[in-house]
């Protein structure tokens, strides 16, 4: 089920997507079987791609990409214009800085 605090104009939200909790910003695609935990924020037109998981607390920056199977701890900051190729592991507490390519 979807939990949303906050969310956003204008987004594509699969209905196979598990949010507890979090704040969806403007224009943001979240696909499906995407798991995002409790007070994260994921900020104006993100894309979260299929099967990605998302911890709690975190901040995904405008822009950010986070492509299929990515995992995010808890408390991890995605810079603006991060990309995360598929199948990336971040670890809890992990700062990805702004226009970063993550392989």
């Amino acid at each position: 089920g979807k939990h949303v605090s906050i969310q956003g104009l204008e987004n594509l939200c699969s209905g196979a997507a598990e949010i507890s909790g979090a704040d969806i910003m403007n224009r943001c695609v979240i696909g499906p079987k995407v798991s995002i935990g409790k007070g994260t924020l994921v900020n104006t037109a993100a894309l979260v791609h299929h099967e990605a998981q998302i911890g709690e607390f975190c901040e995904i920056a405008p822009r950010a990409v986070l492509l299929g199977k990515v995992s995010l701890g808890n408390q991890v900051m995605v810079g603006a214009n991060a990309t995360i190729l598929p199948g990336i592991k971040v670890g809890d507490g992990a700062v990805i800085g702004a226009g970063a390519v993550v392989t």
